[in-house]
């Protein structure tokens, strides 16, 4: 008899302890789920559509893997306040695609903006992304020259509506902006960690409307707005 109650109380235990664990695990199961719920439903809010934990994700995470055929998702404007548009200069000819994207869409604008070889926060900055100065200023340079080359090669409605612009304000971010101004805009800040690679960098994108997306863009617009144009 004893020997059978202790087969009762032991089966009676173990269900506890099972039931007990099994409310646990539903009860951090169920949290999670609830945090992921509020996170989501916060970042929506602020107007966040996506994210890229490296520069990686842009062809995982982004329909338009390349630079080009991202800024080729514009329909009215695209303003740019970069560093040295490095990637796009560099390994994707983003100059000559701009051109031909500005002929087929006769509405559209463009402006870029990219660091003022000649400013006062160059030295800075190199330090910062860990390359020498010279050699920043040079790729700097480049740039500019690459597309303002492709720009003196368009028509002359295009070299209307193609600004290449410098500016001496220091870079928190490189910032695309998409159709600024219209209920589709959209916005990506790119943000590049201290003298890592620029694989390594992370960005976000933000859409229209929310107050974020208003705070980030009448920030940066504010860059391209004062930039004064490029002269070789």
């Amino acid at each position: 008899m004893s020997a059978f109650l202790l087969g009762v109380a032991s089966s009676l235990v173990a269900s506890i302890l099972f039931f007990l664990i099994a409310r646990r695990r539903n009860w951090i199961v169920l949290g999670r789920a609830r945090r992921s719920w509020q996170l989501a439903r916060r970042l929506e809010e602020l107007g966040m559509t996506n994210f890229f934990a490296s520069r990686a994700d842009y062809a995982r995470y982004r329909a338009s893997g390349h630079l080009a055929d991202y800024l080729d998702t514009a329909q009215y404007r695209i303003d740019i306040a970069g560093y040295w548009m490095g990637h796009g200069n560099e390994t994707e000819a983003i100059a000559q695609r701009i051109v031909r994207s500005l002929g087929r869409k006769p509405g559209m604008t463009v402006r870029i903006a990219l660091i003022d070889p000649d400013g006062p926060h160059v030295d800075a900055v190199a330090s910062y992304l860990g390359i020498p100065a010279d050699e920043m200023k040079g790729r700097l340079l480049a740039s500019l020259r690459n597309l303002a080359q492709a720009r003196e090669t368009a028509t002359d409605s295009v070299r209307n509506r193609f600004s290449i612009l410098t500016y001496t304000e220091m870079p928190l971010a490189s910032v695309i902006m998409l159709d600024y101004g219209s209920a589709s805009g959209r916005i990506q800040l790119d943000f590049k960690p201290f003298r890592r690679p620029r694989s390594e960098s992370f960005s976000f994108e933000l859409s229209s409307p929310s107050a974020l997306y208003d705070t980030c863009t009448s920030a940066w617009i504010a860059v391209v707005d004062g930039a004064a144009p490029y002269n070789d």
